[in-house]
């Protein structure tokens, strides 16, 4: 339950663990999430990845939302994520990135 406190107001979610400068590995980790979760297909992710190279300084997470790709709903869903799997690699999106396995699939046979 959510309580009012007179001198600070509602209690609010935590600030996003997101390393200053380094939008480049955020990009790739929203993207490869994005992707994880079927928000985005594959050519759709390398067709973002070649347009941020003609604009570099524009975050991949702009560039998915303006072609149309995610909705701005989607885009909040898969922040999370990101916060969370930054959260669990101790904040370093190097190591979030580094722990993806693209290995084989599993069965449930």
């Amino acid at each position: 339950m959510d309580e009012i406190r007179q001198d600070q107001g509602p209690r609010s979610e935590p600030a996003p663990i997101r390393p200053p400068g380094d939008d480049v590995a955020f990009g790739m980790l929203f993207g490869k999430l994005a992707l994880q979760v079927g928000f985005v297909d594959q050519k759709t992710f390398e067709v973002a990845l070649d347009r941020r190279r003609f604009e570099p300084d524009r975050p991949l997470t702009d560039i998915l939302v303006k072609r149309g790709s995610i909705s701005d709903e989607d885009r909040r869903v898969i922040d999370l994520l990101c916060d969370r799997h930054l959260a669990n690699h101790g904040g370093n999106p190097q190591q979030s990135l580094a722990s993806f396995s693209f290995g084989g699939t599993v069965s449930y046979r």
